[in-house]
């Protein structure tokens, strides 16, 4: 990816970049039968005892049956390689969630021989499976076993070798109770079995909370909405002996790196509204944010029984899917610089702070090969892909928010790949069974925004779009008024009226694109009137238009025998010229006191403005930028086209697609006026939309509302699909005030947002219109100057900055 955000190209990725890479051992989720709770007990403890298996997620299945498809985001997001072998799933239930290199679990015994103390390690040893508390315990302090393992000797191990020959083990003595899970939380004289399994890990990637795309909006633009507003301020009020709700507060504690409180159990018993007072009134609880969300949830208890106690507690009954999400896990972190050179790049198999954390011992031996790397660029995750997190074939890319990688030689290099932008987007087409393809209009649009230099924004204002219409269809346009008016043969025209609009639209597509002699070459007086800016703001923007190869200054040349008048570039502009018309060498082409240089579109422009794509460049600038920028926003593309895989016609299509960094795709319908939209094209795009599984749909236009017929107005698609519209009043207004105080990102607006006068006056009607030019004219203004050079460079600075 070639940083032209936020449109996606084709190009790959070239240069220096900051990237973040992840080292953990090998891992794959681990089945439990729902059914059977000492079974699962005991898997919990394997995982006690598997080197990074604090991280490892829990799936409850029922024997001989699939995986629950609600479980498929963890199996698929989570930093894992699969599901482990087991007797309860099929092979093909595991070969769908698993990478052809799968998982291979790591001993963590291994791993303990080289600490240099023997540490006190808490588990739940002595724990009745019938006390009530034990799944909270167990959650919390977790087990290792008391036998040896079977593959001691592929670790160069003593085959008898055991924990309690190199730990300290503690048990629990008491029975269950609130008190004593806080106190064995709280208690740092020892670590718990838990906390021993990510030796040598110093890393976690928690789960984010109190953060997340936009809320100033109708609908949510994520999934974990839900998630986020708890983060890790939750209980779990569970049956005792449930092994499901065993996996839920697991898989809670995990994705928060098991933190020393909430998220916390409580068994259903007589007094489970004072356990959950006494966690609160204990400080249990984490305060972050402006508000204290606290959420109740169960799988084994009824929604109606939770929703019960959780009102009688203060907390909230929460749907326990929304609140289980993907997990990091723990993992050696680094960062470094690595040169792209055509999407590929060679970075260290183990990075200096692999060898410190983890230490050489181990990744000097055959261990060293049961790795998994992780390799973020970090100015631009991957989104979520099916199709690129697994692949059938041994040694094909597979991605995570990057690259995932193999271990390899202690002194060795590892190559790694990195997809374009596009690519990314095909991948998430493929997902949905369909191909992508860049549409005409998209490319001319692609190659607009690239001339434009990525500041999209320079095209953001009425005058603006006034001025490369007449560039790009100058002189054609008063042919076309010409000759309609003598078709209507109508005294007094009425220009404003549908018909005549309808008839303008019609009879300029029939002309089509002008000829190079059609097209006007306005002076820069003309262009500055069109801009509707102040004079310094207007040379800002002719001079940033030409830099990018979208204007073109030349000269206009008048020839003395036949009178025709010619534009030349100023490559041409010599004492003589020859004439195009006549053939004869002018003799006084630019006059005989000044030259007046005249401006011309140049062939990007013109490709541009015929397919109409200034909508789509500036609709797909506000909604990446609205929508959180890049932090959120992996990219778009203005015009594309989707087919089936077997097939070459054209299913689906989109003048604008958006991919937020989470996977999610909203598409766009954008029309030049507001006449363009039709039910038809509606029906269309949401058709597409149900083809891709869009989050959201909307409609733009550079018309203004006032110009939008009832069609504009749509909320939502057919199926229920968040739709809105975006106009002139959102895409002008550059300088407004949207989503602020809670109002709605994608609002129908009538009119900019609001400005005062001197005298506090709100601003209408021509006034606000002018308001809206004059904050374009300061914003070219200020694309010339540097405001970071008086921090950067504070001597610069005069005696009055």
């Amino acid at each position: 990816m070639t940083d032209q955000w936020p449109l996606l190209v084709a190009d790959p990725l070239e240069g220096e970049q900051l990237v973040s890479s992840q080292l953990r051992p090998r891992a794959g989720a681990v089945a439990i039968d729902r059914s059977d709770y000492p079974s699962a007990c005991n898997r919990v403890r394997d995982l006690c005892g598997t080197w990074g298996g604090a991280g490892i997620p829990l799936i409850p299945v029922t024997p001989s049956e699939n995986v629950d498809p609600r479980w498929s985001r963890i199996l698929n997001e989570s930093n894992i390689d699969g599901i482990e072998g087991s007797d309860l799933l099929g092979d093909d239930a595991v070969s769908e969630y698993t990478d052809a290199e799968g998982p291979a679990s790591a001993q963590l015994i291994r791993v303990l021989v080289d600490l240099e103390r023997r540490p006190t390690v808490q588990t739940v040893r002595g724990m009745s499976t019938d006390d009530p508390w034990h799944l909270a315990y167990l959650t919390v302090a977790g087990d290792l076993s008391s036998q040896p393992h079977p593959q001691n000797t592929w670790n160069d191990l003593r085959r008898d070798l055991t924990f309690d020959d190199v730990l300290t083990i503690r048990g629990v003595s008491e029975n269950g109770s609130a008190a004593g899970l806080l106190a064995l939380v709280r208690d740092f004289s020892a670590a718990t079995a838990v906390e021993l399994s990510r030796s040598k890990l110093p890393s976690g990637l928690q789960g984010g909370y109190n953060r997340g795309f936009p809320s100033s909006s109708r609908f949510a633009w994520s999934d974990d909405e839900t998630s986020q507003r708890f983060g890790p301020n939750i209980v779990v009020v569970f049956e005792p002996g449930s092994s499901e709700d065993l996996a839920l507060v697991w898989n809670l504690r995990a994705r928060f790196l098991h933190p020393l409180r909430f998220p916390l159990a409580v068994p259903l018993t007589s007094t489970v509204e004072d356990d959950i007072r006494h966690l609160i009134q204990s400080g249990a609880d984490h305060h972050f944010g402006f508000d204290h969300n606290l959420a109740l949830t169960s799988i084994s208890v009824a929604s109606d029984r939770v929703a019960t106690l959780a009102k009688s507690v203060g907390f909230k009954a929460v749907d326990p899917w929304e609140l289980l999400r993907p997990i990091g896990g723990y993992c050696s972190v680094s960062t470094d610089i690595v040169r792209f050179n055509g999407g590929k790049a060679r970075v260290a198999s183990f990075t200096p702070s692999d060898f410190q954390a983890i230490g050489g011992s181990y990744l000097g031996s055959h261990q060293g090969t049961w790795m998994k790397r992780k390799t973020v660029v970090v100015d631009a995750p991957l989104p979520p892909s099916r199709t690129m997190r697994r692949q059938i074939y041994h040694g094909d890319s597979h991605y995570l928010e990057g690259p995932i990688t193999t271990g390899g030689r202690s002194d060795g290099f590892t190559l790694i790949r990195v997809p374009s932008g596009l690519e990314v987007v095909s991948a998430l087409s493929v997902d949905h069974g369909l191909q992508l393809t860049e549409s005409a209009p998209g490319k001319a649009a692609e190659h607009l925004i690239r001339a434009a230099g990525r500041n999209l924004s320079m095209f953001g204002s009425a005058g603006v779009v006034e001025t490369l219409t007449e560039l790009t269809r100058g002189r054609s346009v008063s042919i076309v008024k010409r000759r309609l008016n003598q078709y209507l043969a109508e005294p007094q025209t009425d220009e404003s009226s549908d018909r005549y609009q309808t008839l303008l639209d019609r009879l300029n597509r029939g002309l089509g694109s002008p000829d190079a002699e059609e097209l006007g070459y306005p002076t820069f007086d003309r262009m500055r009137q069109l801009l509707r800016m102040r004079r310094d703001a207007a040379q800002q923007w002719v001079s940033w238009a030409m830099a990018g190869g979208l204007i073109l200054r030349g000269v206009e040349a008048n020839c003395t025998r036949c009178g025709h008048k010619q534009w030349r570039p100023l490559s041409e502009a010599v004492p003589s010229l020859v004439c195009h018309a006549c053939g004869q060498t002018i003799d006084s082409p630019h006059g005989y006191n000044q030259i007046n240089f005249r401006y011309r579109a140049s062939e990007v422009l013109l490709r541009a403005m015929s397919h109409d794509v200034l909508s789509h460049v500036l609709a797909m600038r506000y909604v990446c930028g609205k929508l959180g920028g890049r932090p959120l926003v992996f990219g778009g593309y203005p015009g594309v086209e989707f087919r089936p895989l077997d097939s070459e016609r054209v299913t689906a299509e989109a003048d604008v697609i958006v991919v937020l960094r989470n996977g999610e795709i909203i598409l766009g319908e954008c029309k030049a006026n507001a006449r363009g939209l039709s039910q038809e094209e509606l029906d269309k795009l949401w058709r597409s939309a149900d083809q891709l599984g869009a989050r959201a749909t909307f409609a733009a236009t550079l018309d203004r509302a006032v110009n939008c017929g009832e069609e504009w107005r749509v909320t939502e698609g057919p199926t229920g699909r968040p739709h809105f519209a975006l106009t002139a009043e959102h895409l002008f207004d550059l300088g407004g005030t949207i989503g602020a105080s809670g109002e709605d990102l994608f609002a129908w607006r009538t009119d900019y947002s609001s400005r005062f006068s001197a005298d506090h006056q709100e601003l209408t009607g021509a006034d606000l219109a002018r308001r809206i030019d004059e904050e374009f004219s300061t914003y070219v203004e200020r694309t010339a100057t540097d405001y970071d050079q008086h921090t950067r460079a504070p001597w610069t600075r005069g005696p009055n900055d």
